[in-house]
């Protein structure tokens, strides 16, 4: 986070006053406006991404307000989730220039991982659920730890019964995937947008907004 605190309160502090009691709709263009994210007419949601360039304090001050706005999105809401959090598993250990089929976390995966839960700390999640496979267990280890959740261990292949699990959360989620699965379950959650994850990409920060029609951001974190 940057350095400087009090500015971060302050905004915080008027995102909070101007968010309690809008619409998800207004909330999105609050998020376009602050973010400075371009809309575009069309079926398909705009699809936001942070630019990958040197600018981290500013490109962290956004999110931490994103993440403060959802929480307070959080506190209202009676049953299903506000905010979905979806990312793949962090980068995978190589053993003799192979990778197993259920490696750990290579260090740079670690480091990731801790990246993740600095990241969600705030954002209001209450449950988490991973695969049964060791590097999304890993990747989700921090933050769980952190907020004191014991995730839950759904098979990838089992669908139908994380979107059941996530739609009965009583707060904002976080599901740790693969390349392979997530855009599935964004699907399955309503998302029209096609999502495609390449094998080399590991910094998606992918958020669903559940409604009637559900609304899909995605960031990156490093």
């Amino acid at each position: 986070m940057p350095n400087d605190e009090g500015h971060e309160t302050d905004m915080s502090s008027r995102a909070a006053a101007g968010l309690r009691g809008t619409s998800q709709r207004e909330f999105r263009c609050y998020l376009a406006s602050t973010l400075n994210f371009k809309q575009t007419s069309g079926p398909a949601p705009q699809v936001p991404r942070f630019a990958r360039d040197d600018n981290a304090p500013r490109r962290r001050r956004c999110l931490f307000i994103l993440l403060f706005a959802l929480c307070v999105f959080a506190t209202t809401a009676a049953a299903e989730p506000r905010a979905i959090f979806l990312v793949r598993h962090a980068e995978r250990a190589a053993t003799s220039g192979r990778v197993p089929p259920d490696t750990g976390l290579s260090p740079e995966g670690k480091a990731r991982a801790e990246h993740l839960a600095q990241e969600l700390k705030d954002a209001g999640i209450k449950a988490i659920f991973t695969t049964e496979y060791k590097r999304t267990q890993q990747t989700a280890a921090p933050l769980a730890q952190s907020l004191g959740i014991q995730p839950e261990v759904i098979s990838g292949d089992d669908l139908r019964s994380l979107v059941a699990k996530i739609r009965a959360a009583p707060g904002n989620v976080l599901v740790v995937g693969h390349a392979n699965t997530l855009p599935q379950l964004i699907a399955a959650l309503g998302v029209p947008a096609r999502v495609t994850i390449a094998e080399s990409d590991y910094d998606n920060l992918f958020i669903v907004l559940p409604e009637k029609k559900a609304q899909l951001i995605r960031l990156h974190y490093r």
